[in-house]
């Protein structure tokens, strides 16, 4: 008899801690987690912008102009997407 009556003490017990877990859970609105995530990427963003290219101090003349090809290809791509021009039809 005192043997059942501890047994259900014991499952009241665990049950109240379940009931406590999932209180906390539903307390925490998803503010606070859309709040995290927010900084998180805000603190993504600082980083990325914080990296700098490495080894382009001291290059040579033709890794110089493969550059500037590069870097004038990407701009004329640029300024043809954001250009209200059509394309010439074939």
């Amino acid at each position: 008899l005192e043997r059942i009556e501890r047994d259900k003490r014991e499952k009241a017990e665990k049950l109240s801690q379940k009931e406590k877990v999932a209180e906390k859970s539903v307390a925490t609105p998803e503010t606070d987690t859309q709040a995290l995530i927010q900084a998180a990427l805000e603190r993504a963003k600082a980083q990325a912008a914080a990296v700098k290219p490495q080894n382009t101090e001291q290059l040579g003349p033709a890794q110089q102009a493969q550059i500037a090809e590069i870097e004038a290809r990407r701009a004329k791509a640029q300024k043809l997407a954001y250009s209200d021009v059509t394309p010439p039809k074939e």
